[in-house]
């Protein structure tokens, strides 16, 4: 009876399906290779290196068809730099960088090509930082690489359209004149304005102990602002910024010019003769006064 089950178990086991698997990620790129170059075979390059391109997956398949077609073409940056995008998009941060750095160094890159492989630089530069210990002296070293090679690009035309962008990392970084003259660059340029820019340049202008500044620049925001009640509130920020750096007088004059259609807000009305009779204008504060009453008189159901 033994030997009859000892039979049955040695059946039904010789009878289980045999699975393979791949039990490396060595063999999955051996895999990959063996297809690249069956592919390379079946197809003319330039089509195979246009479907590459073109692919919007990063995997270890399209990673080995990339490094296939590179030893094939070891001299092609181009492609050398797709590389290195599709290994920094599946994590593979040490090699991408490796393969970039004959990319960087080419002189003969198109400007498309170049624009992406500073980014690229970039990226990785920020992601062997954060790599690193924050308290480390490899994290600083590369800390003091990435800001300057951030200075660097914000600096080229090229990359004016990352402004806001490269400002966001140098404020990140703990770079606050950097990431301010980006925010002020991008003011005074032609892009559409955006109110967010004022107030990260005042914040950038306070952390600097610079509350002046930060009121001359929310009042050049003041057109951005949608409604009348988000004007009054950055118009009093201003004002009050003015105050903390015991600039009176310049505040009174900042208002005369900017008031606008807040001549007609009591808030802002009763707060600016308060600011004058801090500053001892009497004269102005009774300018405001007056304002204000006539707002009251003319305003129905208003108590004087």
């Amino acid at each position: 009876m033994s030997a009859m089950i000892s039979l049955r178990s040695r059946s039904s086991a010789t009878a289980e399906p045999v699975r393979l698997r791949f039990s490396s990620s060595g063999q999955t790129l051996i895999f990959g290779l063996t297809v690249a170059l069956i592919l390379l075979m079946m197809f003319p390059g330039q089509i195979l290196q246009r479907r590459l391109e073109q692919s919007a997956a990063s995997d270890s398949l399209t990673i080995a068809y990339l490094m296939a077609w590179l030893r094939a073409k070891p001299d092609d940056h181009h492609l050398r730099l797709q590389l290195a995008l599709h290994q920094h998009e599946t994590g593979q941060v040490f090699r991408a960088w490796t393969t970039l750095q004959p990319v960087l160094a080419s002189p003969a890159l198109d400007e498309q090509d170049r624009y992406r492989a500073e980014l690229l630089h970039l990226n990785l530069l920020e992601k062997l930082l954060w790599a690193e210990r924050a308290d480390s002296a490899i994290f600083m070293r590369r800390q003091k690489e990435f800001i300057e090679q951030l200075r660097i690009l914000s600096r080229s035309p090229r990359f004016d359209d990352r402004l806001e962008h490269f400002a966001a990392k140098a404020y990140a970084m703990g770079e606050i004149h950097l990431a301010r003259n980006l925010y002020l660059r991008l003011i005074t340029s032609d892009r559409p304005r955006n109110l967010n820019w004022y107030r990260q340049i005042a914040v950038l202008a306070l952390a600097d102990n610079q509350p002046a500044m930060a009121g001359r620049i929310l009042l050049l925001g003041l057109d951005l602002t949608p409604t009348p009640e988000q004007r009054r509130i950055l118009f009093l920020e201003a004002m009050r910024h003015f105050q903390a750096a015991n600039r009176l007088e310049e505040a009174l004059n900042a208002a005369r010019l900017r008031l606008g259609s807040l001549a007609n807000d009591p808030v802002t009305l009763e707060a600016l003769a308060r600011l004058a009779l801090a500053a001892n204008r009497p004269d102005i504060a009774e300018y405001y006064v007056s304002l204000l009453l006539k707002q009251r008189i003319q305003t129905p159901g208003r108590q004087p």
